[in-house]
């Protein structure tokens, strides 16, 4: 039995779903819950304190890639492992070298070298394999069309076919194609009998996802699905944001269908909101022409100069929504669609403004202190002669172990005696600044070149292993575990957040760094490398590494990016930037394969099933979930200019959100009294400095209040 739970947000289509899944569990039945592995830890915890522990502990939750491992693990799906990303950018550098070495490039022979270049490949490789395309596909399109696009796809289809070649070589298999097997294995063994299977969350399935859940009906007792589906006035619009999930569920219906099992569907018509102005945008938002209502309590639209004043006011609203309204910071959110680009601002506004916050995301290693330092350590030994500039980079990093006063005189020394080249390999016998005694500065120089030289000279003629070991062995001699350490035993138990979080994050990068040599010794082994090869392999994976931090308080403002989090209990939320072309995103045109070609392809008979339509689609339901998110109040900020004083205009958000109201007007955060802002003597000095040239009677008066501050009556103020 195929069931649908269909609903709005915020109606009780997720109370329904979940009072379902307890009472399968209370039944005795074998549940299984299915969410994306973006949301599983929000939804197992709603579902934990809907069902208490004991029954929490009976059903089993996973994405789609957890449950096809599950299968594999249990079935037995042969003696390969799913290739982790390391071990996916490795398989990528060896058949694009393959590629290279075959001299039958046709359209890329420029890109191969280039690092970026592979991680598009993977991107790409990774819609091929959820499209259900091989190679051979590719090739026959290639066959059939002409011009660009045709060489491209020969490319293209040789680097897939090689990638696979190379991981089967390896022992290894993409965990894309390890669904195929999965379906196999669970049709043949009976995986989902005498189970009932919930998915919730999903907008659309991969062509894989779709065989399994195929599976899953041919076999389970029943299958529930909640879609986001609301019955109200923007169904029937000509923009549904609907779109995607109206599709999925035909889709769904079809495969059943063709089963013979039969489907049943309940849609969830109560919107549960505080004000009437919210249910307003839920029911109507991407209607073309909503009648306006008559009351816009709970929804303001504000205009800023720029993003530092959207955070600013954010940051003054939310130290007023707990002061005077009895909110807890748990209770307010702020969505983004860029959030790694202004995470730095909105970080700093709310420090600012003292305001516990998580914001989350995941952040690029590669300007992490440790990275910077192996980047440097490499920018030394892979010039022909040592260069001073790349040696006094290094040792002034803070993770190494010389001495800062061993070190300026070091530089000192250099600048004076124009120390460049070989002159390093030479131990140093003029005097240095003050007539220092040479011989401490050239212990210096030993402690510094000795093991960059025994470096060097392992990696001459060496193999991936003989690198790996050689690198490990540098680092050893360096201290740089023992460095690492020392941070993250300063952190643990620091009452500081800023010094826990970077605990955390220098563990996580540092495990990450190590997996990523680890790699390399593992998947190349014998094969011969040069220095340079290997460190272009190293870079591109740290490239493509991220770490993440948990969340440090549970009573703190969530800030997180609209497109990838599903937050809940939220009363108050805060959308900035929704300006034109972020949020909503403009449909994403960039890839190895323009739109026009993907539609050539699909023309030829290969559906990618990405593209312009598919991604306008997904980000309408994007704003709709978003915009319909709290219960309470929302507010919609966007900037007039960027940083470089650019004209930005708002968004297609900002505009329906005004034209559904008949008292509706964007407020300009510029005219709002600066005695808003100064929720403290920081917050206050911070607005007067701005402010000051102004010498308005306001600013006057936040003048006089912090001179009764000890601390802020000894900085200027007039």
């Amino acid at each position: 039995m195929l069931r649908f739970i269909n609903g709005a947000v915020h109606s009780s289509r997720e109370r329904r779903f979940c009072e379902e899944i307890k009472s399968a569990c209370i039944g005795g039945k074998n549940v299984l819950v299915i969410v994306p592995d973006q949301f599983s830890f929000e939804y197992d915890k709603k579902l934990y304190e809907l069902m208490g522990a004991e029954l929490f502990n009976r059903i089993k939750t996973a994405g789609f890639n957890r449950l096809s491992e599950l299968i594999s693990r249990e079935y037995g799906a042969g003696s390969k492992e799913n290739a982790n990303e390391n071990a996916r950018i490795i398989t990528m550098y060896k058949a694009v070298r393959r590629l290279k070495e075959s001299r039958s490039v046709r359209f890329y022979k420029k890109a191969l070298d280039k690092g970026t270049f592979i991680g598009e490949v993977i991107t790409l490789v990774s819609e091929l394999i959820q499209s259900g395309i091989a190679p051979a596909d590719l090739r026959a399109a290639a066959e059939k069309l002409d011009g660009s696009v045709s060489s491209k796809l020969f490319d293209l289809s040789s680097l897939y076919e090689y990638y696979l070649e190379e991981l089967s070589a390896a022992g290894l298999k993409d965990a894309l194609t390890s669904m195929g097997e999965c379906v196999r294995l669970a049709q043949a063994n009976g995986y989902f009998k005498e189970t009932e299977v919930f998915l919730d969350s999903f907008s659309s399935f991969s062509q894989d996802e779709y065989r399994l859940i195929g599976c899953m009906l041919s076999q389970a007792d029943s299958v529930c699905v909640s879609l986001v589906i609301s019955d109200k006035e923007n169904l029937s619009a000509d923009q549904t944001p609907f779109a995607q999930t109206i599709r999925t569920r035909e889709r769904l219906r079809r495969t059943a269908s063709d089963l013979n099992i039969p489907v049943s569907e309940i849609s969830e018509s109560d919107l549960d909101y505080s004000v009437s102005a919210l249910e307003h945008i839920n029911r109507r938002l991407y209607c073309i022409s909503p009648p306006k209502a008559d009351s816009s309590d709970g929804v303001r639209v504000l205009s800023a100069a720029d993003i530092y004043e959207e955070t600013e006011f954010v940051c003054a609203e939310i130290s007023r929504l707990v002061r005077e309204e009895g909110y807890r910071y748990k209770d307010i959110a702020v969505a983004a669609r860029n959030l790694e680009d202004i995470s730095p601002v909105l970080e700093g506004t709310m420090e600012r403004y003292d305001i516990p916050y998580f914001i989350d995301k995941r952040r690029s290693v590669e300007q992490s202190a440790l990275v910077i330092y192996l980047k440097s350590i490499f920018s030394c030994v892979l010039t022909s002669e040592y260069k001073t500039e790349n040696i006094l980079r290094y040792i002034k990093s803070p993770l190494c172990p010389l001495f800062d006063y061993d070190i300026c005189d070091l530089e000192n020394y250099c600048i004076k005696w124009n120390v460049r080249g070989s002159m390093w390999l030479e131990k140093f016998t003029a005097c240095g600044k003050d007539s220092e005694p040479s011989e401490r500065i050239d212990q210096t120089r030993r402690k510094i070149i000795e093991p960059l030289e025994k470096f060097k000279s392992s990696c001459e003629n060496a193999c991936a292993k003989e690198i790996c070991t050689a690198l490990f062995e540098l680092l050893d001699e360096i201290k740089l575990s023992e460095e690492i350490y020392s941070v993250v035993k300063r952190a643990v138990g620091s009452s500081n957040d800023t010094e826990l979080e970077l605990g955390r994050a220098s563990k996580q990068v540092w495990l990450s760094v190590l997996s990523a040599v680890q790699s390399v010794y593992e998947q190349m082994g014998n094969e011969k490398l040069t220095l340079r090869r290997f460190y272009e392999i190293f870079r591109l994976m740290l490239s493509q590494m991220t770490v993440s931090a948990p969340p440090q308080k549970t009573d703190s403002v969530r800030c997180a990016g609209a497109e990838r989090s599903r937050l809940s209990d939220v009363k108050a939320l805060f959308i900035i930037e929704a300006n034109d072309g972020v949020f909503p995103a403009d449909a994403k045109t960039d890839g190895l394969l323009t739109e026009r070609e993907k539609r050539q392809l699909e023309d030829a008979g290969v559906d990618l099933n990405t593209g312009v339509i598919s991604s306008l689609e997904d980000e309408r339901l994007t704003v709709y979930q978003t915009a319909a998110m709290p219960s309470d109040k929302l507010y919609v900020l966007f900037s007039e200019s960027d940083s470089q004083g650019g004209l930005k205009n708002p968004s297609v958000l900002v505009k329906m959100t005004v034209n559904m109201f008949k008292d509706m007007k964007t407020e300009k955060i510029q005219n709002i009294s600066p005695d808003f802002f100064c929720t403290s003597y920081k917050t206050a000095y911070y607005k007067y400095l701005e402010k000051s040239k102004d010498r308005t009677a306001e600013i006057v008066s936040v003048g006089e209040s912090l001179k009764t501050s000890d601390l802020y009556s000894q900085k200027p103020v007039s």
